[in-house]
């Protein structure tokens, strides 16, 4: 009976470690995604200058993406990652713009 025993452990811990290894090798393989690093420095509503702005506090910082037009007030609001900031901007700016018909 203990042979039985250690042969279902050594088998049980042989699959455990080829999953580990298989999900690991389809981690490595898959192709890294591109984050956005440049965004529309235009804006949508009104074709003023935007800025990315940084808003650092004592244990992290907050980003977004503001008009410089004082009479417009286009914001996107705070984002603790920059690069969705960054992702969400643009498809905001396509979205918009196709709307205008530009």
């Amino acid at each position: 009976m203990n042979k039985n025993l250690a042969i279902l452990v050594i088998g049980f811990v042989s699959a455990i470690t080829l999953a580990i290894g298989i999900g690991i090798g389809i981690r490595i393989s898959q192709p890294k995604q591109e984050k956005a690093t440049e965004y529309h420095n235009e804006c949508p509503m009104c074709h003023s200058c935007v800025k990315l702005m940084v808003h650092q506090y004592k244990f992290r910082s907050d980003y977004s993406i503001e008009c410089l037009n004082s009479d417009c007030g286009m914001s996107t609001g705070y984002y603790e990652d920059k690069e969705e900031l960054i992702e969400k901007w643009n498809k905001m700016f396509k979205t918009l713009s196709k709307r205008k018909g530009e």
